[in-house]
């Protein structure tokens, strides 16, 4: 197969040199999402159970539950791999606030030399999976590719493993 500037801005995984048949590619995004939707579901756990107020009074109460069904939701979302895309925007979205107006605006840096110290390292790590998990799609573990595998970008899923020199 041909390469064609045209065939990889249709395709941006073609770029990437795979296809999400590789078979290290199955396994490895279903352990990131497995081990990432579980973290964010424990770290949602405790808002979801006070979803109007775990932040005190700081904000109104429907912007508090924002966050905590993010996180909690979405997290759930990705272990299970489905709705992926829509669960990684809005934990994309999520993280995003949380470094800016959680961490940048009060001056916390990328990793504390305190141990106990604030940082957003931990937020940047969760939005970077997010945006890998929005481009690249759930993988076949997961019941997006089982439920809407005709819906992904021209079958990519069904395609062969390309290698581009």
């Amino acid at each position: 197969m041909t390469i064609t500037p045209l065939t990889a801005l249709k395709s941006p995984r073609i770029l990437m040199g795979y296809q999400q048949t590789a078979p290290a590619y199955g396994y490895s995004i279903f352990i990131l999402r497995v081990i990432t939707g579980l973290a964010l579901m424990w770290h949602g756990l405790p808002k979801i159970q006070n979803p109007f107020h775990w932040m005190g009074n700081a904000l109104p109460e429907a912007i508090q539950l924002l966050p905590a069904l993010a996180e909690f939701v979405g997290g759930i979302a990705l272990m299970l791999g489905l709705f992926s895309p829509v669960a990684s925007f809005f934990l994309l979205v999520n993280m995003t606030v949380a470094m800016v107006l959680g961490h940048w605006v009060h001056g916390h840096p990328f990793v504390s030399l305190d141990p106990h110290g604030h940082s957003y390292e931990l937020a940047l790590v969760y939005w970077s999976i997010n945006l890998f998990i929005l481009i690249n799609g759930p993988g076949r573990f997961s019941f997006d590719y089982f439920f809407f595998r005709d819906f992904f970008k021209n079958g990519t899923y069904e395609q062969e493993y390309i290698v581009v020199d």
